[in-house]
């Protein structure tokens, strides 16, 4: 996650975070309609992603529209906080600890819990598999 990266997030360039941070709200009291608009690519391409890795029996996320809006608006949280926090606040290992809070919630596991087909244990095999296609040859 290079957004929620120690560089993004102030630590080399703190007044580009801030004013990022600044603009996004003055443009958000003037155009809420128009800034939704802007920042659904990205709520669709988390949505995109999350319902390929649930096809693929690795995420089993409740309701993945929900979801993907709440992890833009946490992304978006997140580095407008570290935009005006202390410089003491670390930012390293951030966006790690975003990607695996996100994970959680939808209802994903560490890659060290996958089992050798990259299944959640006691997952069958992906919607629309057969279980020799997901064995392989």
């Amino acid at each position: 996650m290079t957004t929620l990266g120690p560089i993004s997030l102030g630590d080399e360039n703190a007044r580009g975070a801030q004013f990022v941070t600044a603009e996004h709200w003055r443009l958000h009291r003037l155009y809420p309609e128009e800034l939704a608009q802007a920042t659904k690519p990205f709520t669709d391409l988390i949505l995109r992603q999350v319902i390929e890795a649930t096809d693929a029996g690795v995420l089993t996320p409740r309701d993945p529209q929900s979801s993907a809006w709440l992890i833009n608006q946490l992304v978006l949280a997140v580095f407008h906080h570290y935009a005006f926090a202390p410089g003491y606040e670390s930012r390293e290992g951030v966006g790690e600890r975003v990607r695996v809070f996100c994970l959680g919630d939808l209802g994903g596991a560490l890659e060290e819990q996958l089992d050798r087909r990259g299944l959640l244990p006691g997952r069958s095999v992906p919607e629309g598999s057969t279980e020799a296609e997901a064995s392989g040859p």
